[in-house]
C-alpha cells in the first residue's frame, strides 16, 4: 500500500490519554515514522519521556490517542506552530 504524501510532511502532533489531564505536544519532519516510533516505544515501555511512559503504564496503552494537529511547509513554521499548540493546550 503506497504511503500518503502527508505522511512525510512536517507535523505538529498531540499525544494524550483518555481521562488523563496532561498532554504531550511534539513536532517532527517525518510524521509517519515518528508516530510509529512513539507507539512502538510506549507499547513496550521504552519511551524517552518518562512522564508519558508512566501515564501509559498507569492508564493503559489502549487509552492512548495520537493525532496530528497541523502540517507545516517549512521547518521555521513547524517550530512556531509547535509553540503555539503548547501555549493553547
Amino acid at each position: 500500500m503506497p504511503r500518503k504524501i502527508k505522511d512525510f510532511k512536517k507535523c505538529v502532533y498531540l499525544i494524550e490519554l483518555k481521562n488523563y489531564h496532561k498532554k504531550y505536544v511534539g513536532s517532527t519532519i517525518r510524521w509517519l515514522y515518528r508516530k510509529t516510533i512513539h507507539l512502538r516505544k510506549l507499547k513496550i515501555g521504552t519511551c524517552h519521556n518518562k512522564y508519558l511512559q508512566r501515564a501509559v503504564n498507569k492508564y493503559g496503552y489502549e487509552n492512548l490517542v495520537i493525532k496530528e494537529l497541523e502540517f507545516c511547509e517549512t521547518y521555521e513554521k513547524l517550530r512556531l506552530m509547535e509553540q503555539k499548540w503548547i501555549d493553547i493546550l
